[in-house]
């Protein structure tokens, strides 16, 4: 099965020809319950003989708390956030996938890490259902860039800002290619502040782009908070825009972007 997954450090979110998911990438410690119920994306899981809960229970049940932030998907929490995805919206055995990295940590080393985690069989028991399954293929997409696979403008030079919970992602796409030169990770986001504020938000992210991009430039924004902030961007950026792949919200926009990359890049193997 062909998925695409943004393992984001508030919410993973997955898209597959079915449609798109999401659950809280909370991970937290295991321990016996009285009254052993659950409830929507809840999750208890087993792997590698390691026991833990992960999704929306954790907030209720666990003293522990895992919500790793940072400008980095090369790690053990974000494995597993991706191994719970492939195990909770993949029917088939065989799997190829496509993940994002933030664009600041998107280097070679980086990539190859994430794909080694990554590869090959794993065997994951999630509220009771065990399923042993293998990622194929791997790709690793640099987030915010990818988004453009979701998108269907016709502008050939054309600038994204993908705001996350941990990350800001801004990514310039000339022609189809990714230009680094202009593409850039601030190390801040939406839930990685103390007190958020959306027009001060806004000014933070105009403040770093104009440092590279002009004011007439195509800008489409997406992410969780891309709605609320697009009207203060706008007084900056003359042809700004929220994206919203396959008219859903614009939080799914890299999960989108990565499965319709692993669309190109396994269907015809």
């Amino acid at each position: 099965m062909i998925l695409g997954i943004d393992a984001g450090n508030y919410e993973t979110k997955i898209s597959t020809q079915e449609g798109v998911h999401k659950f809280r990438s909370l991970l937290g410690e295991w321990r016996d319950r009285n009254f052993n119920s659950v409830y929507g994306n809840d999750m208890e899981y087993v792997y590698q003989g390691r026991m833990g809960f992960a999704g929306d229970i954790v907030e209720h049940e666990c003293e522990f708390i895992r919500e790793r932030f940072g400008d980095t998907k090369a790690h053990e929490d974000a494995k597993l956030r991706i191994l719970l995805a492939v195990h909770q919206y993949s029917n088939d055995k065989e799997n190829d996938i496509v993940v994002g990295q933030p664009i600041k940590t998107h280097t070679p080393d980086q990539k190859e890490t994430i794909k080694k985690m990554l590869i090959g069989s794993h065997k994951l028991t999630v509220n009771g259902e065990t399923k042993t399954f293998n990622i194929r293929n791997i790709d690793v997409a640099p987030e915010g860039a990818i988004a453009y696979w979701a998108y269907e403008g016709l502008e050939q030079h054309i600038r994204f800002i993908d705001i996350g919970s941990g990350t800001i992602n801004f990514a310039s796409v000339h022609k189809g290619r990714f230009v680094d030169r202009d593409s850039f990770t601030v190390d801040y986001g939406v839930n990685s502040v103390k007190a958020l504020d959306f027009n001060s938000l806004a000014a933070a992210i105009i403040a770093e782009s104009s440092k590279r991009w002009k004011q007439d430039d195509p800008v489409r924004v997406c992410g969780g908070v891309a709605e609320e902030v697009i009207n203060n961007l706008s007084t900056h950026y003359r042809n700004c825009e929220v994206i919203k792949p396959w008219d859903l919200h614009p939080v799914y926009t890299n999960a989108i972007g990565c499965f319709e990359l692993a669309r190109v890049l396994y269907e015809r193997k």
